[in-house]
């Protein structure tokens, strides 16, 4: 089994599962291969994020969502208006 995904055929999430509030969303993979973000259903069904309707094609696996990304603290000391870092502080070339 891939690292993370969870067969269909093994198991199910609960179905109506909330997290502080907010329905409890997966990663899940249908049969041909597409991955959509849903969640699952006391009418044991996938509804996909966008829609109010079942997921069309059989989803054969699910796993969590990865954590957030959380982007580096930037060294504001050498930081441009771009947001970019360098290694060293950036010096003027003159033109000669």
């Amino acid at each position: 089994m891939s690292e993370g995904w969870i067969p269909v055929t093994e198991r199910l999430p609960k179905p109506d599962e909330y997290v502080n509030d907010f329905p409890k969303y997966y990663l899940v993979q249908d049969e041909f291969g597409d991955m959509v973000v849903a969640r699952y259903t006391h009418s044991e069904y996938w509804q996909q994020i966008c829609c109010l309707k079942p997921y069309p094609d059989e989803i054969i696996a699910w796993r969590e969502l990865p954590e957030q990304y959380k982007p580096p603290k930037q060294n504001l000391a050498f930081a441009d208006k771009s947001g970019l870092e360098y290694a060293d502080q950036p010096t003027l070339q003159s033109a000669t």
